[in-house]
């Protein structure tokens, strides 16, 4: 074992870019960083794999990236109140780097846009890069010229449901990847948007799913605790690394280590099993004049959405496939009265998204798959 580098800032409460993922650059024998939490020292850099001096290549904020073709592609998150922004492509064989902006409103596949995308994990297949954000999935090959596409995934509007702090795994020449419930937190908020933050994070809508992507199809395989921190397959099993509480930040970290840490440790065959039952829970407050929900009934015999309502309103129901090429949704509109609904989502196959046509903020949804 041998330190390869090092760096800090010396400041008691502002650090270095943090390292949030290494992806190995096979042409030029080196590691690339990606660094978008921190103070200073934040972007892409690159290191040479007996060590030495980190050098930038981009000085656009990243957390995560995966090799597609002789490209190492990674996101843009300007602010983790805006998400990913662009997705950034370096050449390998020129050690070029060209920059692709996202349009939301433009490339969203139910019409709709997309809120607070933090960026999650990111993994490339079927010819095309692949990056999980909070609320769906980004799929294309942008240095190809194809435009990215947002695919909506357990989207819960004001709220921090995601496949954040996670890892997308290939299995099987699928992928497989969690969304997890309760991934960042606050504990003792401090000022009013610590306070609106921790609202958002600390609300559990549902359980974590393990999410296994095989297009067009995208299959809840399990559900579990609070999140899934890592996934490996050894055999026929799956690893899975789960905690029962967030990440806390700075000021809310502690000496004693929050949480329960556990390794799972299950059978390969979930993947092709029936689909474990799942309740998600939302709020009209959450989720406002933003289309929600993502919800992938696939092998779900009696899928239900429970709507109860403040007002008269109609409901926009999104039907969709991770299809590739994309395929845009179908619309369907439904009339909600004011009190209880109960919606048969047994008719609607694929995944289904939703809209309120007038905001209602004391509604709420119950999503019940079983």
């Amino acid at each position: 074992m041998e330190l390869l580098w090092k760096e800090g800032i010396g400041h008691e409460s502002r650090w270095a870019g943090e390292v949030s993922d290494i992806i190995y650059d096979p042409i030029n024998d080196r590691l690339l960083l990606a660094r978008g939490d921190g103070h200073e020292n934040l972007g892409i850099y690159s290191l040479d794999r007996r060590g030495g001096k980190a050098v930038l290549l981009s000085d656009k904020t990243s957390l995560k990236g995966s090799l597609l073709s002789d490209y190492a592609c990674f996101d843009h998150t300007a602010s983790w109140r805006e998400g990913v922004r662009a997705i950034q492509c370096l050449d390998l064989v020129e050690d070029r780097l060209e920059t692709f902006q996202i349009d939301y409103a433009k490339n969203s596949i139910d019409y709709n846009i997309a809120f607070f995308t933090q960026s999650g994990c990111a993994i490339s297949a079927y010819g095309k890069y692949i990056h999980f954000v909070r609320g769906g999935v980004l799929i294309g090959n942008p240095i190809a010229g194809e435009d990215m596409t947002f695919y909506r995934l357990f989207d819960f509007g004001l709220s921090g449901y995601g496949p954040l702090r996670t890892v997308a795994l290939p299995v099987g020449g699928g992928i497989l990847t969690a969304f997890n419930a309760y991934t960042h937190g606050i504990l003792y908020p401090r000022t009013e948007e610590e306070k609106m933050f921790a609202e958002a994070t600390n609300r559990i809508v549902g359980p974590t799913v393990l999410l296994y992507i095989t297009p067009p199809q995208a299959k809840i395989v399990a559900t579990l605790g609070a999140r899934v921190t890592s996934i490996e397959k050894v055999g026929d099993k799956l690893l899975l690394g789960t905690s029962t509480t967030a990440n806390y930040g700075a000021l809310d970290a502690g000496p004693v280590d929050a949480g329960w840490k556990d390794v799972l440790a299950v059978d390969t065959d979930i993947l092709f099993r029936d689909p474990s039952p799942a309740t998600f829970v939302i709020s009209g407050s959450q989720v406002l004049d933003m289309a929600w929900g993502g919800i992938p009934l696939y092998g779900y015999r009696n899928p239900k959405l429970v709507i109860s309502a403040s007002r008269d309103n109609t409901l926009t129901v999104y039907t969709y496939d991770i299809s590739i090429p994309p395929l845009q949704a179908e619309e369907d509109k439904l009339k909600i009265a004011r009190g209880r609904n109960v919606i048969d989502l047994s008719s609607f196959k694929g995944i289904v998204s939703f809209k309120l046509e007038v905001e209602d903020e004391g509604m709420r949804a119950k999503i019940v798959l079983e």
